[in-house]
């Protein structure tokens, strides 16, 4: 019996087979991507980001929510975040920006 795609990408991640995890990944639509992203922890989060062309992270770190954006942002280096950021549609940047310059509820 055949593991489903999202255990297949977190074996490959915990194997450190990233070449299996990129073509696991290169075909999925960026709702997809985003889907398998937000369920794994932050560190394998990064990883995935490291290893998508730099078009395709950026299009599904739109799909994320503020909520996971953020958390992912921090554990990412200066360089990716600006890639990913760079690639993504302005509106959604800029949303992004507007988001996190607002005061927390609890501030």
């Amino acid at each position: 019996m055949e593991a489903d795609p999202q255990s297949r990408i977190e074996r490959a991640l915990l194997a450190k087979d990233y070449a299996a995890v990129r073509q696991l990944l290169r075909n999925r639509p960026a709702p997809a991507l985003a889907e398998v992203i937000r369920a794994l922890p932050i560190e394998q989060q990064v990883v995935v980001f490291r290893i998508l062309p730099r078009h395709l992270a950026g299009r599904a770190f739109e799909f994320l929510d503020l909520s996971h954006q953020t958390p992912l942002l921090k554990a990412m280096g200066q360089e990716e975040v600006a890639a990913v950021l760079d690639h993504m549609a302005p509106d959604d940047r800029t949303m992004l920006f507007e988001e996190l310059q607002r005061p927390s509820p609890s501030a």
